[in-house]
C-alpha cells in the first residue's frame, strides 16, 4: 500500500500549533468525545456519531474509550509544482469549515509522514498498545462485518468512517488505554504524548498564505 508524503494538522489557534512544531505534543480525545460532538450537534464535520462503528446500519460501536489523534494525509500523487517550482497541495473547502472555527487565525502544520511515523513507537506511546494507519471510507452494513468488527480486538472498527467524511482524507493513530467517558468528564478526558522537535523537517502554513481556487485551496510546502 503506498505511504503518504506528509501529514497535516488543522488548529484555530497558533499555540497549539507550536506545541506539536516544538514539542510533537498530541492531544488525544476519547473516540466517545466526537461521538458526542455530532449528537449535540457541535462542530460540523468534526463529530462523528459513528466512530468506533461495528454497524453503521446498528449504531453498535467498540472501543470509544480510546484516544485518538486525526490527521489529513498527502498523498505522493496530491503534490504539485507551480510555474515558480513551488510545492503545494490541494484542500476542499469543507475542509476549513470542518476545522477552522475561526479561519483568520487558523494554521496548519505539515510533516513528513517518514519523520511523523518513526517517532511513534512504545516508548513514545508509553508502552500502550496502539495502531496508526489510514482511514477507510465506506458502509458496513453487512452481519458479517458486524460480527468481525465486534470481536476484534484491533481497535478496527475505529479506522472506518462513512464515504461522506472521505474528502477529509484521514490518517488515524489510536492507543487501547481506557479514558474517561462520562458526561461530566468527556470533554476533559484526554491522553497527551510527546513525539519530540519536528521544527527542523515540518511546515507552519497561516490561513492567510493559502491560494483560493474554485471551490477549495492551494497550500504551499515549499
Amino acid at each position: 500500500m503506498e505511504k503518504p508524503a506528509y501529514l497535516a494538522k488543522f488548529f484555530n489557534d497558533i499555540q497549539y500549533a507550536q506545541r506539536l512544531l516544538s514539542l510533537g505534543e498530541l492531544y488525544m480525545r476519547p473516540a466517545q468525545y466526537y461521538i458526542q460532538l455530532e449528537q449535540r450537534g457541535k462542530n460540523g464535520n468534526q463529530g462523528d456519531r459513528f466512530e468506533g462503528a461495528c454497524s453503521h446500519t446498528l449504531g453498535i460501536s467498540k472501543g470509544v474509550n480510546h484516544p485518538i489523534y486525526c490527521m489529513m494525509q498527502i498523498m505522493p500523487q496530491e503534490l504539485s509544482i507551480d510555474r515558480q517550482g513551488r510545492t503545494y497541495f490541494s484542500i476542499s473547502s469543507l475542509v476549513c469549515e470542518d476545522f477552522f472555527s475561526n479561519q483568520e487565525t487558523g494554521v496548519v502544520v505539515v510533516i513528513p509522514y517518514s519523520d511523523f511515523v518513526s517517532r511513534i513507537t512504545p516508548t513514545t506511546v508509553g508502552g500502550r498498545y496502539y495502531r496508526h494507519r489510514s482511514v477507510i471510507y465506506g458502509n458496513i452494513n453487512s452481519l458479517e462485518s458486524t460480527k468481525m468488527l465486534f470481536v476484534d480486538d484491533r481497535m478496527s472498527s475505529l479506522f472506518i468512517k462513512r464515504p461522506k467524511f472521505s474528502y477529509q482524507r484521514e490518517y488515524r493513530i489510536c492507543i487501547s488505554e481506557d479514558l474517561p467517558i462520562s458526561e461530566e468528564e468527556i470533554n476533559n478526558s484526554h491522553l497527551t504524548i510527546y513525539l519530540g522537535d519536528f521544527s527542523t523537517s515540518a511546515h507552519l502554513i497561516h490561513y492567510s498564505q493559502f491560494e483560493a481556487f474554485d471551490d477549495g485551496f492551494h497550500l504551499y510546502i515549499t
